[in-house]
C-alpha cells in the first residue's frame, strides 16, 4: 500500500533532522540523499515540497545551504573519503559520479583534469605511504591489472623522486619547491644569488649495474619548454650502490644529442627515449661514444650555477 504523501513528507523532515544531527550541519541535497536512511531522490523531493529541497529544509526549521564556491581543501578531503570508502586509487570518473558529493566536472575544472586531482591528493595525503593492502588500483576499460598497478607504481616513484631532488636542492642551499600543476617543469629552485632554475625530474632503476631502464621524455613537454633553459635531473637507483645517484644535465646537452640523432623518439613520435650506461667509471646516454659521454654531469651539482 502506497505511503500517504503527508506521512512521507513528515518522515523526510524527521530524517533531515537526523542527518543534520549526524553531520553537525545542514547538508546539501545530494549529501542528504546519500546519508538518508529512507530511500529518496531529487525527483521525489521536488514532488513533495514546494521550493524543492529548500522547502524540505524550511519545513524542518533549517535554512538550506547556498551552493557557493567549493574550497579546494574540501574537494581533496572528499577525494580522500572516496579512496577510503571505495579502496580505489586513483579514482575513476565512474566512482566519483556514483559516490561523491561533488560532480566529476567540478574535479576536472578545478584541477585541470582528474589526473592532476589524483596527483594533488597523493601529495597532500602522502598516498604512497598507505599500506598496499588498503588500496587497490582503479580498473580501466583496457589494460591488465598488472599494467594498471605498474602505472600507479610509476606515479609513486615519480612523486617520490621529485621530493628527493627537492630535498637535495634544499640541502645544497637552494630555495626549492615542487610545482603543483604538471607543465613539464617539476621543481623551481633559486640559488643564493637569486638565479632561478627550472627543473624537470626523471627517475630510473637500473636493470643491471651498467644499464638503466628507459627514461621517457615527453616530446611536447621538451618542445614547449625549449626556450626556458630547463635543467634535467635524472635520479638513478643503480644496482650495487647504496645511495641514489644523479645526472644534472643542462637543456643544451639534451638538445645537442637530439640534433645529432643520438636521442630519438619512440615509434609513435611522442616520447624521447633515453638509456643511461655506465662503463669503466664513465657515464653515457644511449651510446657508449665520446659524443654521448656525460660523465662530467654525474653527481655534479655545480652544473646549477
Amino acid at each position: 500500500m502506497p505511503i500517504d504523501k503527508e506521512i512521507l513528507k513528515n518522515k523526510l523532515v524527521e530524517e533531515l533532522k537526523f542527518v543534520v544531527a549526524k553531520l553537525g550541519k545542514v547538508p546539501y541535497r545530494k549529501d542528504f540523499i546519500r546519508e538518508s536512511r529512507i530511500p529518496t531522490s531529487k525527483k521525489e523531493i521536488e514532488k513533495l515540497f514546494t521550493n524543492n529541497y529548500t522547502g524540505l529544509c524550511e519545513k524542518a526549521g533549517y535554512k538550506a545551504p547556498k551552493s557557493g564556491k567549493v574550497e579546494t581543501e574540501d574537494m581533496l578531503a572528499e577525494y580522500h573519503r572516496l579512496v577510503k570508502f571505495t579502496g580505489e586509487f586513483p579514482l575513476t570518473r565512474e566512482t566519483i559520479d556514483k559516490n561523491s558529493k561533488y560532480r566529476y566536472s567540478l574535479f576536472k575544472k578545478r584541477f585541470k583534469g582528474l589526473k592532476n586531482a589524483s596527483k594533488e591528493y597523493a601529495i597532500k595525503y602522502r598516498v604512497s605511504s598507505l599500506a598496499a593492502n588498503n588500496i587497490k588500483t582503479s580498473p580501466k576499460s583496457t589494460g591488465t591489472k598488472a599494467q594498471v598497478s605498474e602505472k600507479v607504481d610509476r606515479a609513486y616513484t615519480g612523486y617520490g623522486a621529485e621530493f628527493i631532488v627537492t630535498g637535495q636542492l634544499l640541502s645544497k642551499g637552494f630555495n626549492s619547491n615542487r610545482l603543483p600543476i604538471d607543465t613539464g617543469i617539476d621543481v623551481i629552485a633559486v640559488n643564493k644569488n637569486n638565479k632561478l632554475f627550472l627543473i624537470q625530474i626523471k627517475s630510473t632503476h637500473f636493470i643491471s649495474p651498467s644499464q638503466s631502464s628507459d627514461i621517457k621524455l615527453t616530446k611536447s613537454s621538451y618542445e614547449n619548454n625549449i626556450d626556458s633553459n630547463v635543467y634535467y635531473i635524472f635520479l638513478m637507483w643503480i644496482k650495487g650502490r647504496s645511495n641514489e645517484d644523479y645526472l644534472i644535465l643542462p637543456q643544451s646537452k639534451i638538445t645537442e644529442l637530439i640534433k645529432k640523432e643520438k636521442i630519438q623518439t619512440n615509434s609513435k613520435g611522442n616520447l624521447y627515449l633515453i638509456k643511461v650506461y655506465i662503463e669503466d667509471s664513465k657515464v653515457f646516454l644511449n651510446e657508449k661514444t665520446d659524443m654521448c659521454d656525460v660523465s662530467t654531469y654525474f653527481n655534479d651539482w655545480s652544473v646549477l650555477t
